[in-house]
């Protein structure tokens, strides 16, 4: 198969992944091990440095300080928010078809190989 696959996107579910799905040598979390082989694990970020000011009743002074763990933290919870989603996907918990278009949309967002062309997929 070559080009893009979201011109083709209304046929896959039917003419690739139930196919897939029913062959003999699928794995029975067949959709699971797409989505983990394809989506990479989310990273949690990185910590900031540790504060260095803080006043008397140990709250931090520094603006930069304070802005890096207020970063930090929106940033720890919109990972833990991706953690939670990739885990259920990854454990089947979330629906086929919600795990297909998260696919669509990562699918769509970054080429599938260097040059740019689409993996053969045989059935």
């Amino acid at each position: 198969m070559r080009g893009e696959l979201l011109n083709v996107w209304d046929k896959v579910w039917s003419e690739v992944f139930v196919k897939l799905s029913k062959h003999r040598d699928s794995p029975s979390e067949l959709f699971s091990e797409l989505y983990q082989a394809i989506i990479p694990a989310p990273s949690p970020p990185a910590e900031p440095a540790e504060p260095t000011q803080y006043d008397e009743e140990g709250r931090l002074t520094d603006p930069e300080e304070i802005a890096a763990d207020e970063n930090y933290r929106e940033a720890l919870e919109a990972f833990g928010a991706a953690r939670s989603h990739y885990e259920q996907a990854i454990a089947g918990k979330a629906t086929g078809w919600a795990r297909l278009l998260s696919l669509r949309r990562t699918i769509s967002m970054r080429s599938l190989s260097p040059s740019g062309s689409m993996p053969t997929i045989r059935i």
